[in-house]
């Protein structure tokens, strides 16, 4: 079972990392940001259920990189509203 999960987990996470976006409205940082996010969260929830190295390790460095950006895409996605906003007008 940790097999078949967390190998396509590994997989997604590193083609997340090679998102590009399309500027102005679609920002590659700030989606891959989201989609991690998510991968994090969904990582804590099957170490829940099923304790595996790999995966933790996954989760450990997901929540590490991610905490560094956390306040400059809280930044940035404000700056994202504001770009949207102007393409709607």
């Amino acid at each position: 079972m940790a097999e078949e999960v967390i190998t396509p987990l590994v997989r997604h996470t590193r083609y997340l990392l090679t998102l590009k976006g399309r500027p102005p409205v679609r920002l590659a940082g700030m989606e891959t940001y989201e989609r991690l996010e998510h991968v994090a969260r969904f990582s804590l929830d099957l170490l829940a259920t099923h304790y595996d190295p790999r995966l933790a390790q996954l989760y450990r460095g997901l929540r590490s990189s991610l905490f560094h950006f956390a306040q400059t895409y809280q930044a940035l996605q404000q700056g994202a509203a504001w770009l949207r906003d102007i393409a709607y007008i």
